[in-house]
Formats: structure tokens, sequence, C-alpha cells
């Protein structure tokens, strides 16, 4: 009797266990890096609708979700035929949710979006001051971002830094040998070659490092820039520039197992970013995720990077010349190996679970 009695107390808690509801998150986010923020948390038991639009305000029943996760906070002005009316539906959403204690986390990625018309630049800062506000904790993913919150008026005890993924075990069957790689671009074994890569934006001040490249290129040496173009007219400046068959542009679409290709060849991955607030580069962590050297300025975020040895930094354009230079007299196989160790443990599985344990813990 006994024997039966624990029996069926054992099939009740399992029939229990089996049928509990998982919490069910809306997330809001472009397409990069959000993909696998959703797959790592399906992985981790949670259920997610992954919008990739301002549809935020166009869901009526907003309590059927536990938690709702913004990654970018500009995308609610995606496509907006009137910024100061998204405004306020976000604000009036937000509040909403608020009121029917639905915690919110904010992925901060950049305070302001890449290229910001002045007239816009208002509605931005309203925008942060709203998610500041409705955030149940605010994700930096960096110790720079932190500092930008604080200084943009974020409560302390909302932020919490969470340092940016690595790209490592997405890419990881894509990876080739670097002399492979090469002969796969039409390239020598003994050729030099530097890499920037990402979307080609202003920001990234790829003219200056075309104009610079020139200054100190050798036979064996060669720039490529890979990436989809944002503006064209910024394009034609570009190819205006290079009349040398020893810089490579390839502005469009670039698949990851090509872009895996291309960053595997390279020696050394270049970034040349203007300083500004925005506070974040994926195109870092992929870097480190294929163990490559980088060179990058000396300001903002990249200030993180200044004392590792996996990079080299400059603050003019004379340093970076030489740096363009020296970086070829460096063990780049030692100083790729530092920027792969420095990465580990931080994939997105380890990101998405900080954010399963700070949802537990609030629902505690």
């Amino acid at each position: 009797m006994i024997f039966l009695k624990k029996y069926i107390q054992k099939i009740l808690i399992f029939n229990r266990v089996i049928t509990v509801k998982k919490p069910k998150v809306l997330l809001l986010g472009y397409e990069d890096f959000t993909k696998y923020i959703e797959k790592y948390l399906i992985r981790n038991l949670l259920e997610v609708d992954f919008l990739k639009s301002n549809k935020i305000f166009n869901i009526a029943k907003i309590e059927q979700y536990d938690l709702v996760i913004i990654n970018w906070a500009e995308i609610v002005f995606k496509d907006s035929l009137n910024i100061e009316s998204d405004l306020h539906k976000t604000e009036e959403v937000l509040s909403i949710i608020n009121k029917k204690n639905i915690p919110i986390f904010w992925i901060v990625h950049n305070i302001f979006p890449h290229e910001l018309a002045t007239q816009d630049k208002i509605f931005y800062e309203k925008l942060n001051n709203v998610f500041i506000e409705y955030s149940t904790y605010i994700f930096a993913l960096n110790e720079y971002e932190v500092n930008v919150l604080k200084k943009i008026g974020a409560p302390k005890e909302k932020i919490k830094k969470l340092f940016h993924p690595h790209y490592h075990t997405e890419f990881k069957d894509l990876k080739l040998n670097k002399k492979i790689a090469k002969i796969k671009i039409k390239r020598k074994k003994t050729d030099f070659i530097y890499l920037t890569f990402g979307y080609i934006r202003p920001y990234k001040k790829i003219p200056d490092l075309v104009r610079n490249f020139k200054k100190i290129k050798t036979e064996s040496d060669y720039l490529y820039i890979i990436g989809n173009a944002f503006k064209k007219k910024y394009v034609e400046e570009i190819k205006n520039l290079i009349e040398d068959d020893h810089i490579i542009l390839i502005d469009k679409y670039t698949s990851d197992s090509m872009l895996a290709k291309y960053i595997s060849a390279s020696d050394v991955i270049v970034f040349n970013y203007e300083e500004s607030l925005n506070s974040n580069s994926g195109a870092v962590c992929l870097a480190q995720s294929f163990s490559k050297p980088i060179i990058c300025p000396r300001h903002s975020m990249f200030n993180e990077l200044v004392n590792n040895k996996f990079a080299i930094s400059y603050s003019s354009e004379d340093e970076l010349i030489a740096t363009l230079k020296k970086i070829k007299d460096q063990d780049l196989s030692k100083m790729g190996d530092s920027a792969f160790a420095k990465i580990q443990g931080k994939d997105f599985n380890f990101f998405s679970k900080e954010i399963v344990r700070y949802y537990k813990e609030i629902k505690k």
C-alpha cells in the first residue's frame, strides 16, 4: 500500500513537471545578433516570439508574454513615417507592460544610430529616457557602455554588465586554415592581408584607411573591404579613391561562409572608427572569434582593448600609418591566441542563460 502511494505521488509529480508552462518572451530586434539570442533562449526552455520591426505597437494581447526583451532600442523607429508618433506609442506600450508587471530587458548596442539626422536626435534622446524609465534591467555589453548609460541618467541598480558574446560556436564549422583561405581568394600564401568588414558606413572612416594603406603598401600587401553598402554615394567615394589592384572592395551582401573565408585569410583586422557615444562593436568580437590580431583607435570602447596582447592601438593618423607597418613585425599567431583566449566562456548560450537567470531572480 505504501509502495502504491509513493508510485502514485511520483506519477503526479512527473505530470506536473511536464505540463509546466514555458515562459513566453517577446524579443524585438534586428536579425543579426538577435537570431542567436532567440536560438539559445529556446534551448534554455523559453518560448520566443521574435519580431523584426515595430510591430510591438500592434500587439493586442501583450499579457500573453512573461518577459519583453528589446535588442536595439532604435528598432521601434524602423521604417517610421512619424517618429514623434511612434515615440508616444512606444511609451504607451511600455507603460502598459509595466503596469502588468511584465519585466522589460533592454540590451543596449548603441545610444544613438550610427547615421543620425540632427533633427531626429531629440527623439532618440527621449527614446533612451523612455527605455531607462520602463526597463527592469538594462544590459550593457562592455564597461564603456556602463559609463555612457550612467551619463545619460540610467540608475546604477538597473544596469547589468553582460559582455557581448563571441561567435566562435556559430562560425567554427566555417573557419579555414589561413593559407588555404588565401588560396581560395586567389592570393599567395605569403601575401599580407589587412581586412575591414561589416556595413560600409561613414563612421568607419574607410576613405582615410584607403589613403593611409596606400602610403605603406608593398607588392605583397592587400587591403580587403568587405560589407554591404549603406549609402551608394559613400561607396562611390571609396571606389574613386582605390584605383589600385591591391585594394579590393566587395560592397554587397556577404553570406556567413563568404565572410568566414575572408576573415580566415586575413592577417590583421583594422578598425578605423571615429569617436562617438556609440559603444559597441560586434565585428571586434567576430575578429576575436577567428583568433585575429586587431588594429584599433585609442578611444571609447576600444580603450578596453588597449592593454590586451591582441590589439595595437593608435591615437593619430601618423600613428595609424606606423601601426599598419609595425603589425607585420609582430608575432601574429601569439596575438591571435590572446584574442581568442579573451572571449572564452562568453558565447551566446552563456549570454542567454544569464538573461534567463535574471528573469528567474525577478520571478522568485
